[in-house]
């Protein structure tokens, strides 16, 4: 367990880091003002940027990779469907059991705020906490360097799942503090998928093959 940690050092140290800084922030900074400092900094190209750049946290792309892993690698298959499992049982069932009373910016604030959004982006109200988007985009994140296992790419899902997390924020669908949790689950549930699945010998065949024998 610790070899797995060292080897990809680099995207866990950082996302420690990251994570605890802003962990820290939101118990001694109000949650209206955190989220004011990335929705409140806009333009329109970063409005373009951030609604595409959000939708890598949506479900289906989640899916989309894994319906391409069916042909690639029964080990990676089984670890995002084993993440998908664990991510979504976690998000769900707080954002709908625990903390659904939790209320998005657009109706927390009301018309007390001008807050910036998206007239083409979902105007939801409820199940602020956690972010789904988040979840999603740090479990596929966690999956693919646990299983790619190359140090060049450790940085860059690593970014990316930063992006879908801030687009979040700033699209003024969620608060920091949703994507900071969300995030949280969605790396949990995809080391633990990784640990199930860590012997690479028993799950080295891709689930369908491309070229069958004649």
């Amino acid at each position: 367990m610790v070899n797995y940690f060292v080897t990809r050092k680099y995207f866990y140290a950082i996302y420690g880091i990251i994570v605890s800084v802003l962990a820290l922030l939101c118990f001694t900074i109000s949650k209206e003002r955190l989220f004011f400092v990335a929705n409140a900094n806009n333009s329109l190209f970063f409005d373009y940027f951030f609604y595409l750049i959000t939708e890598l946290g949506n479900t289906i792309t989640y899916i989309i990779v894994l319906v391409l892993s069916l042909f690639y690698s029964r080990r990676l298959t089984f670890m995002l469907l084993l993440t998908l499992l664990i991510s979504s049982i976690l998000a769900q069932g707080l954002k709908h059991f625990v903390f659904e009373e939790h209320l998005r910016p657009l109706a927390y604030f009301g018309d007390k705020f001008q807050i910036h959004h998206l007239s083409i982006s979902a105007s939801l109200k409820m199940h602020s906490f956690p972010s789904g988007h988040t979840v999603s985009a740090f479990a596929l994140a966690t999956v693919l360097v646990g299983f790619l296992n190359i140090r060049k790419y450790d940085l860059l899902l690593l970014f990316i799942a930063i992006l879908v997390a801030y687009s979040r924020v700033y699209l003024g669908q969620h608060f920091v503090e949703d994507v900071v949790f969300g995030s949280t689950i969605g790396v949990f549930s995809g080391v633990f998928s990784n640990r199930i699945f860590h012997d690479e010998s028993k799950f080295n065949k891709p689930l369908i093959n491309r070229h069958p024998r004649k």
